[in-house]
Protein backbone atom coordinates (compact mmCIF):
# COMPACT_ATOMS: atom_id res chain seq x y z
CA UNK A 1 0.00 0.00 0.00
CA UNK A 2 1.08 3.57 -0.62
CA UNK A 3 1.43 5.97 2.29
CA UNK A 4 -1.74 7.76 1.19
CA UNK A 5 -3.67 4.46 1.25
CA UNK A 6 -2.29 3.60 4.69
CA UNK A 7 -3.21 7.03 6.01
CA UNK A 8 -6.73 6.73 4.57
CA UNK A 9 -7.18 3.37 6.31
CA UNK A 10 -5.84 4.67 9.63
CA UNK A 11 -8.03 7.77 9.39
CA UNK A 12 -11.10 5.57 8.87
CA UNK A 13 -10.14 3.51 11.94
CA UNK A 14 -9.66 6.68 13.99
CA UNK A 15 -13.08 8.02 13.05
CA UNK A 16 -14.71 4.66 13.74
CA UNK A 17 -13.24 4.13 17.22
CA UNK A 18 -12.55 7.62 18.63
CA UNK A 19 -15.74 7.55 20.75
CA UNK A 20 -16.16 3.83 21.50
CA UNK A 21 -12.48 2.87 21.91
CA UNK A 22 -10.25 5.96 22.25
CA UNK A 23 -7.14 3.89 23.01
CA UNK A 24 -7.45 2.00 19.70
CA UNK A 25 -8.13 5.28 17.89
CA UNK A 26 -5.07 6.74 19.64
CA UNK A 27 -2.86 4.06 18.12
CA UNK A 28 -4.35 4.80 14.69
CA UNK A 29 -3.50 8.49 15.11
CA UNK A 30 0.00 7.64 16.36
CA UNK A 31 0.66 5.30 13.43
CA UNK A 32 -0.50 8.05 11.06
CA UNK A 33 1.94 10.42 12.72
CA UNK A 34 4.74 7.89 12.25
CA UNK A 35 4.07 7.75 8.49
CA UNK A 36 4.13 11.55 8.21
CA UNK A 37 7.26 11.71 10.37
CA UNK A 38 9.18 9.20 8.24
CA UNK A 39 8.06 11.11 5.15
CA UNK A 40 9.41 14.37 6.57
CA UNK A 41 5.96 16.00 6.68
CA UNK A 42 6.47 17.24 10.21
CA UNK A 43 3.52 19.60 10.56
CA UNK A 44 1.06 16.78 9.85
CA UNK A 45 3.05 14.41 12.07
CA UNK A 46 2.63 16.90 14.91
CA UNK A 47 -1.14 17.13 14.27
CA UNK A 48 -1.45 13.34 14.41
CA UNK A 49 0.63 13.00 17.58
CA UNK A 50 -1.41 15.71 19.32
CA UNK A 51 -4.53 13.77 18.31
CA UNK A 52 -3.10 10.56 19.77
CA UNK A 53 -2.24 12.49 22.93
CA UNK A 54 -5.85 13.65 23.32
CA UNK A 55 -7.24 10.17 22.67
CA UNK A 56 -4.90 8.41 25.11
CA UNK A 57 -5.76 11.02 27.75
CA UNK A 58 -9.43 10.29 27.12
CA UNK A 59 -8.73 6.56 27.51
CA UNK A 60 -6.73 7.12 30.71
CA UNK A 61 -3.64 5.44 29.19
CA UNK A 62 -0.95 7.57 30.85
CA UNK A 63 1.99 5.57 29.56
CA UNK A 64 0.78 6.03 26.00
CA UNK A 65 0.23 9.72 26.70
CA UNK A 66 3.92 9.74 27.63
CA UNK A 67 4.87 7.96 24.39
CA UNK A 68 2.88 10.59 22.47
CA UNK A 69 4.88 13.31 24.21
CA UNK A 70 8.11 11.50 23.28
CA UNK A 71 7.11 11.43 19.63
CA UNK A 72 6.12 15.10 19.75
CA UNK A 73 9.49 16.00 21.23
CA UNK A 74 11.30 13.98 18.56
CA UNK A 75 9.30 15.64 15.76
CA UNK A 76 9.95 19.17 16.98
CA UNK A 77 13.65 18.28 17.17
CA UNK A 78 13.89 16.87 13.63
CA UNK A 79 11.77 19.70 12.23
CA UNK A 80 14.08 22.22 13.94
CA UNK A 81 11.03 23.92 15.47
CA UNK A 82 10.68 25.39 18.97
CA UNK A 83 8.36 23.24 21.08
CA UNK A 84 5.71 25.06 23.18
CA UNK A 85 6.53 22.74 26.10
CA UNK A 86 9.36 20.35 26.92
CA UNK A 87 7.61 17.19 25.73
CA UNK A 88 10.45 14.90 26.82
CA UNK A 89 10.33 16.33 30.34
CA UNK A 90 6.55 15.84 30.46
CA UNK A 91 6.92 12.25 29.24
CA UNK A 92 9.54 11.52 31.91
CA UNK A 93 7.28 12.88 34.65
CA UNK A 94 4.36 10.77 33.42
CA UNK A 95 6.46 7.60 33.44
CA UNK A 96 7.52 8.48 37.01
CA UNK A 97 3.84 8.53 37.98
CA UNK A 98 2.84 5.30 36.28
CA UNK A 99 5.87 3.22 37.25
CA UNK A 100 4.86 0.46 34.83
CA UNK A 101 7.79 -2.02 34.56
CA UNK A 102 7.44 -2.51 30.79
CA UNK A 103 7.99 1.22 30.28
CA UNK A 104 11.00 1.54 32.64
CA UNK A 105 13.54 1.57 29.76
CA UNK A 106 11.69 4.52 28.20
CA UNK A 107 11.75 6.33 31.54
CA UNK A 108 15.51 5.80 31.93
CA UNK A 109 16.09 6.83 28.31
CA UNK A 110 14.23 10.06 29.02
CA UNK A 111 16.23 10.60 32.22
CA UNK A 112 19.30 10.57 29.97
CA UNK A 113 17.78 12.85 27.34
CA UNK A 114 16.59 15.45 29.84
CA UNK A 115 19.95 15.74 31.59
CA UNK A 116 22.58 18.34 30.67
CA UNK A 117 25.43 16.30 32.17
CA UNK A 118 27.21 13.94 29.75
CA UNK A 119 28.20 11.49 32.48
CA UNK A 120 24.62 11.36 33.75
CA UNK A 121 23.36 10.83 30.22
CA UNK A 122 25.75 7.93 29.64
CA UNK A 123 24.86 6.36 32.99
CA UNK A 124 21.12 6.39 32.34
CA UNK A 125 21.50 5.09 28.79
CA UNK A 126 23.36 2.07 30.19
CA UNK A 127 20.66 1.65 32.86
CA UNK A 128 18.00 1.78 30.17
CA UNK A 129 19.86 -0.86 28.15
CA UNK A 130 20.13 -3.15 31.17
CA UNK A 131 16.45 -2.67 32.05
CA UNK A 132 15.39 -3.45 28.49
CA UNK A 133 17.59 -6.55 28.26
CA UNK A 134 16.11 -7.77 31.57
CA UNK A 135 12.60 -7.38 30.16
CA UNK A 136 13.56 -9.23 26.99
CA UNK A 137 15.31 -12.00 28.94
CA UNK A 138 12.16 -12.38 31.06
CA UNK A 139 10.20 -13.14 27.90
CA UNK A 140 8.70 -9.77 27.00
CA UNK A 141 7.38 -10.10 23.43
CA UNK A 142 6.58 -6.41 22.92
CA UNK A 143 7.51 -5.70 19.27
CA UNK A 144 8.70 -2.23 20.28
CA UNK A 145 11.55 -3.71 22.32
CA UNK A 146 13.91 -4.34 19.42
CA UNK A 147 13.33 -0.84 18.06
CA UNK A 148 14.10 0.62 21.48
CA UNK A 149 17.15 -1.64 21.76
CA UNK A 150 18.53 -0.27 18.48
CA UNK A 151 17.85 3.30 19.67
CA UNK A 152 19.66 2.69 22.97
CA UNK A 153 22.66 1.02 21.33
CA UNK A 154 22.87 4.03 19.01
CA UNK A 155 22.73 6.42 21.98
CA UNK A 156 25.39 4.34 23.79
CA UNK A 157 27.75 4.64 20.83
CA UNK A 158 27.49 0.92 20.01
CA UNK A 159 26.67 1.71 16.42
CA UNK A 160 27.63 -1.59 14.80
CA UNK A 161 25.50 -3.51 17.34
CA UNK A 162 22.67 -1.04 16.78
CA UNK A 163 22.91 -1.58 13.03
CA UNK A 164 22.61 -5.37 13.45
CA UNK A 165 19.46 -4.97 15.54
CA UNK A 166 17.98 -2.33 13.23
CA UNK A 167 18.51 -4.65 10.25
CA UNK A 168 15.92 -7.03 11.77
CA UNK A 169 13.21 -4.36 12.05
CA UNK A 170 10.47 -4.19 9.40
CA UNK A 171 10.82 -0.40 9.22
CA UNK A 172 14.31 0.57 8.05
CA UNK A 173 14.10 4.24 9.08
CA UNK A 174 16.11 3.66 12.26
CA UNK A 175 18.68 1.57 10.35
CA UNK A 176 19.34 4.51 8.03
CA UNK A 177 19.64 6.89 10.97
CA UNK A 178 22.23 4.69 12.70
CA UNK A 179 24.12 4.07 9.46
CA UNK A 180 24.38 7.83 8.93
CA UNK A 181 25.68 8.29 12.48
CA UNK A 182 28.21 5.51 11.89
CA UNK A 183 29.32 7.09 8.61
CA UNK A 184 29.68 10.49 10.26
CA UNK A 185 31.92 8.94 12.93
CA UNK A 186 34.09 7.27 10.30
CA UNK A 187 34.42 10.53 8.35
CA UNK A 188 35.34 12.45 11.51
CA UNK A 189 38.12 9.94 12.20
CA UNK A 190 39.57 10.35 8.71
CA UNK A 191 38.14 7.14 7.21
CA UNK A 192 36.49 8.77 4.21
CA UNK A 193 36.37 5.68 1.99
CA UNK A 194 34.69 3.58 4.70
CA UNK A 195 32.28 6.43 5.42
CA UNK A 196 31.37 6.61 1.74
CA UNK A 197 30.57 2.88 1.69
CA UNK A 198 28.27 3.29 4.70
CA UNK A 199 26.52 6.35 3.25
CA UNK A 200 26.03 4.59 -0.11
CA UNK A 201 24.31 1.70 1.69
CA UNK A 202 22.17 4.21 3.57
CA UNK A 203 21.24 5.92 0.30
CA UNK A 204 20.21 2.61 -1.32
CA UNK A 205 17.84 1.87 1.58
CA UNK A 206 16.42 5.40 1.47
CA UNK A 207 15.64 5.08 -2.23
CA UNK A 208 14.00 1.68 -1.77
CA UNK A 209 11.90 2.80 1.22
CA UNK A 210 11.33 6.35 -0.13
CA UNK A 211 12.64 8.13 2.97
CA UNK A 212 12.95 11.55 1.39
CA UNK A 213 14.16 13.38 4.49
CA UNK A 214 16.91 10.83 5.07
CA UNK A 215 17.77 10.78 1.35
CA UNK A 216 18.30 14.52 1.59
CA UNK A 217 20.52 14.12 4.66
CA UNK A 218 22.48 11.30 3.05
CA UNK A 219 23.14 13.35 -0.08
CA UNK A 220 24.57 16.04 2.18
CA UNK A 221 26.71 13.44 3.99
CA UNK A 222 28.09 12.07 0.72
CA UNK A 223 28.89 15.61 -0.42
CA UNK A 224 30.88 16.05 2.80
CA UNK A 225 32.86 12.88 2.07
CA UNK A 226 33.81 14.10 -1.38
CA UNK A 227 34.83 17.48 0.06
CA UNK A 228 37.11 15.62 2.48
CA UNK A 229 38.58 13.77 -0.51
CA UNK A 230 39.04 17.08 -2.40
CA UNK A 231 36.68 15.86 -5.12
CA UNK A 232 34.86 19.16 -5.49
CA UNK A 233 33.00 18.19 -8.65
CA UNK A 234 31.26 15.18 -7.06
CA UNK A 235 30.67 17.14 -3.87
CA UNK A 236 28.87 19.85 -5.87
CA UNK A 237 26.73 17.23 -7.63
CA UNK A 238 25.53 15.76 -4.32
CA UNK A 239 24.88 19.19 -2.85
CA UNK A 240 22.71 19.94 -5.87
CA UNK A 241 20.81 16.68 -5.26
CA UNK A 242 20.43 17.74 -1.62
CA UNK A 243 18.83 21.02 -2.73
CA UNK A 244 16.51 19.29 -5.22
CA UNK A 245 15.18 16.87 -2.58
CA UNK A 246 14.80 19.71 -0.08
CA UNK A 247 12.61 21.58 -2.58
CA UNK A 248 10.64 18.40 -3.32
CA UNK A 249 9.96 17.90 0.39
CA UNK A 250 8.64 21.45 0.64
CA UNK A 251 6.31 20.95 -2.32
CA UNK A 252 5.13 17.58 -1.02
CA UNK A 253 4.32 19.06 2.36
CA UNK A 254 2.31 21.80 0.63
CA UNK A 255 0.50 19.14 -1.44
CA UNK A 256 -0.54 17.24 1.69
CA UNK A 257 -1.78 20.47 3.26
CA UNK A 258 -3.87 21.30 0.19
CA UNK A 259 -5.32 17.76 0.11
CA UNK A 260 -6.24 18.02 3.77
CA UNK A 261 -7.98 21.36 3.20
CA UNK A 262 -9.96 19.87 0.30
CA UNK A 263 -11.13 17.00 2.50
CA UNK A 264 -12.13 19.33 5.33
CA UNK A 265 -13.90 21.98 3.25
Amino acid sequence: KSNREKIAQLTAELEKYQNSDPARAGHSAMNTGDIYFRSGIYNLALQSYFKSLDLFEKAGSLSWVAISHMKLGRTYYFADLPAPVNHLQVARELFEKTGEPEFEPYYLYLKANTSDNENTQARYIKKALNALKSLMDAGSMDPRNRELLAMLLNADGKLEEGIKVAETLPDKWLLVLILNNHGAGLLASGKADQALTVFQRSLAICKKERYKTLIRNTFENIAAVYRAKNDWKRSAIYMQLFKIVSESLYLEQHSYQVSEMEVKY
